[in-house]
């Protein structure tokens, strides 16, 4: 886990890739104040720069069940989130979200069906491995 910021880049950098917490934790769960803090920090670099951000199945902060940040103003603000597998019922509004996209990564379809997801027992892929959703 990455615990220090970059002092200084030799260049701009052209995206940010937010992949620091997993659908499965949040900040109050990480094992240490310390490793909290430092991710705290991390978030707040991140948010600081003007260079766009990739988060990778969830923002860093935000519950992907409920959509609320764990802490008040510490999440990370993406412009881009790319589920991985099956879309998070939390990221409902792109405020905190930004646009969302889903990556297939190769769930079975007998998996849907199994689970009781209505129309999708035929994933709506087609030819592609990444697709935009709509919020409803």
């Amino acid at each position: 886990m990455l615990l220090e910021l970059p002092s200084r880049f030799t260049q701009p950098a052209d995206l940010i890739i937010d992949a620091l917490l997993g659908y499965q934790y949040t900040l109050r769960e990480l094992p240490s104040d310390h490793v909290r803090s430092s991710v705290c920090d991390l978030i707040g670099w991140a948010n600081d720069h003007k260079t766009p951000v990739l988060s990778l199945d969830v923002p860093s902060g935000i519950d992907g069940t409920t959509g609320q940040p764990d802490e008040q103003d510490t999440y990370i603000t993406p412009r881009w989130t790319l589920c991985m597998g099956a879309p998070k019922t939390g990221l409902t509004g792109s405020a905190m979200s930004g646009e969302v996209f889903l990556a297939d990564v190769g769930l079975p379809r007998t998996l849907w069906k199994r689970v009781g997801v209505p129309g999708w027992t035929v994933p709506p892929w087609g030819a592609d491995f990444v697709i935009g959703l709509q919020y409803a």
